[in-house]
């Protein structure tokens, strides 16, 4: 995160007064990202499920 910060101060100089006070992502967005955020943190820490489910319906379409 400080790279993007550093790269964006060397490259455009000082951050404008208006983007100062604004949000990147706001409540509505974060509510649909969210699902998409526990899954994927799921599937990386305990992905076993996922890899079975596929182990089993494999041998159907080959």
């Amino acid at each position: 995160a400080y790279s993007l910060y550093l790269y964006n101060r060397i490259c455009f100089g000082q951050l404008s007064p208006y983007l100062i006070f604004s949000r990147d992502i706001n409540r509505r967005e974060f509510n649909g990202q969210f699902p998409l955020i526990v899954a994927i943190v799921l599937l990386g820490i305990v992905p076993y499920p996922l890899i079975e489910l596929i182990r089993v319906c494999l041998p159907r379409f080959l």
